[in-house]
């Protein structure tokens, strides 16, 4: 499957990767169709709890990674990584991708994810039937009606 956004087209963001992820790195065409993995979601009792597992499930995902390295090839051939989806991510949109540093600064807290994730830039906004291209944009752009 192709992924990508053609502004202004009523088909949706899968029809055009460069037009939509020029600005993201140059793996992301790859890490739509080459990055599959399992997610998991974890509960928190209040902010100092969230801090505290973000903070942990940040630290230990390079273990993981090591520990679930298995895609050692591409197209059916030796790519020269144990984990073809890490290298992948290592070039994917550092705005979404890797180390949360903030996470790890004194005063983290529900406010500064927020934060955080108002101003991760977005690649398109969807009016009726038609998806705008407003890469480098934010949701907090969005929400303050600039877009």
């Amino acid at each position: 499957m192709d992924a990508g956004a053609d502004a202004g087209h009523a088909e949706g963001p899968l029809s055009d990767h460069g037009a939509l992820y020029a600005e993201s790195g140059n793996a992301r065409p790859r890490h739509d169709v080459r990055t599959a993995t399992v997610q998991s979601n974890l509960d928190f009792s209040d902010e100092a709890d969230m801090v505290k597992k973000l903070r942990v499930g940040l630290a230990l995902q390079p273990l993981l990674t090591a520990l679930f390295a298995n895609s050692p090839f591409t197209d059916g051939k030796l790519n020269g990584f144990l984990s073809a989806r890490s290298e992948i991510w290592r070039h994917t949109d550092d705005a979404r991708a890797g180390m949360l540093a903030f996470a790890f600064e004194p005063g983290m807290g529900f406010e500064r994810y927020v934060d955080y994730a108002l101003d991760v830039p977005m690649y398109f906004v969807k009016r009726g039937a038609v998806y705008h291209d407003v890469a480098g944009a934010s949701f907090r752009d969005l929400l303050a009606g600039r877009l």
